[in-house]
This record gives structure tokens, sequence and C-alpha cells, in this order.
């Protein structure tokens, strides 16, 4: 089909779409159609991200799921388009951090670790790796970290950078696990698709992003490692609270509305981290 023909196809879509916006088939061919003519990963991004955010969807499971599929696809491809010199705000891999990357979170103020922070990347700023799990290497989540100890590694990094990194908060981190849909874990409602958990992990924990991501490209949200979160525990201070599970969990722990705490300066192998930062 000519660009010309594409452009034409492309705006039918666009006035169906204004007219049935709760056709997940339309935001399918239409993004099926920016594939085709070589669109920007972001405009693809884009037109699936708008699916999700429909609050009456009418398609069928496969459907939501092939949705899901091509925004993950999309996020990757986004990921590679960028150069080396690309703007945080966009995903910049940051120094001193050579295999984070930040996910800026559609319609918000904020950006969020596609990954939890690894064996590697703990290592390179603390100069330490405290993991039990040392021999899953280094693209591993780091874990046997305390609250305390996370605290730390952040005040450090943020040295090295120049930036204000953090733990999410409770609310970021859920908004951000959804993904732009409702789903019983980060990602869909399958769980060895999204997860790590005590049903497949073989009592270890796994190389970060080996998993499905969810509709926001983030990878490991539900399983691998416990994720600390900035909030105290219902007020209490003296513990914070925990999201996503880990490697040793049964399902239900793993589940997105799932929440747990612990005590801010005891560590154990089942708990880690992801990064957060505040947009301007």
């Amino acid at each position: 089909m000519s660009g010309y023909l594409l452009e034409q196809h492309s705006k039918s879509l666009d006035d169906q779409i204004k007219a049935h916006p709760e056709q997940v088939s339309l935001y399918i061919q239409k993004a099926d159609k920016q594939i085709q003519s070589k669109a920007p990963p972001q405009d693809i991004i884009n037109t699936l991200a708008a699916a999700l955010k429909q609050k009456n969807l009418n398609g069928s499971n496969d459907e939501i799921a092939l949705i899901h599929t091509k925004l993950a696809q999309a996020y990757k491809d986004l990921g590679q388009a960028r150069s080396p010199n690309a703007n945080a705000r966009n995903g910049k891999v940051f120094k001193g951090c050579p295999n984070c990357q930040m996910v800026r979170i559609p319609g918000k103020n904020y950006e969020i670790g596609k990954y939890e922070v690894t064996q590697g990347e703990w290592r390179a700023v603390m100069g330490n790796n405290p993991s039990q799990f040392s021999n899953c290497g280094d693209t591993c989540p780091v874990e046997q970290v305390s609250w305390n100890d996370v605290q730390e590694f952040i005040q450090k990094l943020n040295a090295k950078t120049g930036r204000q990194y953090r733990l999410p908060t409770e609310a970021e981190w859920e908004y951000a696990c959804y993904g732009g849909s409702q789903a019983e874990y980060c990602g869909g409602n399958n769980i060895d698709s999204v997860a790590w958990y005590d049903g497949n992990s073989g009592n270890t924990t796994h190389s970060a992003g080996q998993k499905q991501a969810n509709g926001y490209g983030l990878y490991d949200m539900s399983g691998n490692v416990w994720e600390w979160m900035s909030d105290c525990y219902n007020g209490n201070c003296e513990e914070r609270v925990l999201r996503g599970g880990s490697w040793g969990n049964v399902p239900g722990y793993a589940r997105a509305a799932d929440r747990s705490r612990g005590s801010m300066v005891y560590r154990y192998d089942y708990e880690g981290f992801r990064l957060a930062r505040t947009l301007p």
C-alpha cells in the first residue's frame, strides 16, 4: 500500500476511533498500520496506550493480550531507537548505572525503573554485593538489602549522577504496576507469563526482564523480589511498605493489589527495590 493510501486509511481509522473509542480492534488496526509505515515507536505507544485508557473496552481477551504484546514491543523498540545522549526524561541510561533505565509513566510527572536494581548496578555504586544469590549474576536483582541500605545507595547514586532518584511511593508503584489496565498481576492475569514465584523460580532469583513486560514496558513488578516503597506502613515509620511478591511466595503475594511490610533495618534474600524520580 502506498504512503498516501496508508495516510488516508489512518485518517479513516482515527474517525472510527473517535466514533467508537471502546472498540479494541480499531486501535490494533491503527497500530498495525503505524508499524507497517515504520512510524516512530512513541506514536505506536500512544495509540495502544489510548486503548487501555478507555473505561469500557469492547474486545476479546485475546485482543487485550495482543495490545499488551504490541505495547511491550513498542517500548522495546523505543529503547533501542534512543541514542546514548537522549534526554533522561525520555529514558536515558544514567551515568554510573550502565544498565539502569527509567520509564516515564504516561500522564504522570514521574519515571520509574524499567527493571529492579541489579547486583551489578549495586556494586557499581556501593563497591560490594550483599546478595544471597550472588551466583545468579550481575543482571539479577540485588537482594538482602534493608530499607536503610537502599537509602544509602540512593544518596551515593544521586551524588554521582547529580539527579534526585528515590524510592517510589506506594501509589506511584501501584499505578505503574497496572500498566494502564486492570489485571490480577502486574502485566496480566497469567502469573507464569509475568512473574517468578514459588511455582517456577526454582527457589532463586532470575535475571531482570526475562518475563513479559506490563503495558508500560516495566518488568518483574510481580515476583522475583519484593520491592521497597518510601511509605511508612499504616503510619508506623519503623516499618516500610513492600510490594510485588518474590521468588519464594505463592501467587497471591504477587497480585497487583497485595501489600506487605518490613523492618527498615533487617535484610532478607527476597527484598530488593527499583528506583523512581520526579520529573520537572
